[in-house]
């Protein structure tokens, strides 16, 4: 199997892609979500399950890359929650509508 690299700094704007963070040997530690802003700026969406281990494994990566003369900084937004449904095109439409009626009757 081949695997594609895509660089987030290539992308459009306003696009997202699945992304891996890897240990020092290549291996997978989790997946998460990053979608590119603009070239100064992303949003990165973590697994609530690995939120802990992420954000440690991330911040370990911005403190090296700082202490080396780079600059980055981020703002962790715990006011807001993503739902991520990973289900098949074909359930899609009928995922959608319960999500749609679940959010209705929270606000009601």
């Amino acid at each position: 199997m081949r695997h594609r690299r895509r660089a987030i700094h290539s992308a459009a704007d306003g696009t997202s892609t699945l992304t891996v963070f890897t240990n020092e040997k290549g291996g997978a530690i989790d997946d998460s979500i990053i979608t590119k802003v603009t070239d100064q700026h992303i949003y990165l969406v973590v697994n609530a399950g690995g939120r802990d281990k992420d954000l440690a494994h991330i911040e370990a990566h911005m403190d090296v890359f700082n202490k080396k003369g780079g600059y980055v900084k981020w703002h962790i937004h715990d006011e807001r929650t993503l739902l991520a449904l990973q289900v098949s095109a074909v359930l899609l439409p009928t995922c959608w509508c319960s999500l749609i009626a679940l959010i209705d009757d929270c606000h009601t």
